[in-house]
């Protein structure tokens, strides 16, 4: 799979519209370049996608039942299911306001989402804690798919 290269610091940074389809492009971050998954096709006129995807479940195929240190630095592959990884998180929301998007879709194939206003995760030091606020809309509902103000754990 050939990755495409962005000079910006997440999906949201080309909102220009550089590129124009969902798929694995390089962004840089401070500890060099890394890549991730952009969705340029979720939301609609007001939105106009850019999503930086940091979490993906689709068929089970990427055993999510990790240690710390996977969650920590990321795994499985961004073309597919994968979590990008805590550390990287809290790098990329320290410094801007990010919005917060969750897709849900279940076996029947009906798709809801819930969108944030605001969205960070904290540093390993205060355990990766995440920070959620200001529901807009979607029709998964303000409840039904986060836990907000809580420290990252994996059991």
């Amino acid at each position: 799979m050939r990755s495409n290269f962005l000079c910006t610091k997440d999906c949201s940074d080309n909102y220009a519209g550089e590129y124009s389809t969902s798929g694995v492009y390089t962004i840089i971050t401070a500890d060099g370049p890394v890549q991730v998954y952009c969705d340029v096709e979720s939301g609609g006129q007001n939105d106009r996608g850019h999503w930086t995807v940091f979490l993906r479940r689709m068929d089970g195929e990427v055993n999510f039942f990790r240690r710390w240190e996977s969650y920590k630095k990321g795994f499985g592959n961004t073309t597919g299911e994968h979590w990008l990884g805590l550390e990287l998180l809290h790098q990329l929301t320290r410094k801007d306001q990010y919005k917060l998007r969750v897709d849900l879709e279940d076996f029947e194939g009906k798709k809801v989402y819930a969108l944030y206003k605001s969205f960070s995760v904290g540093s390993e030091a205060d355990g990766y804690k995440l920070q959620v606020s200001g529901f807009v809309n979607g029709g998964a509902g303000e409840t039904n798919c986060c836990h907000f103000n809580f420290q990252f754990m994996n059991i």
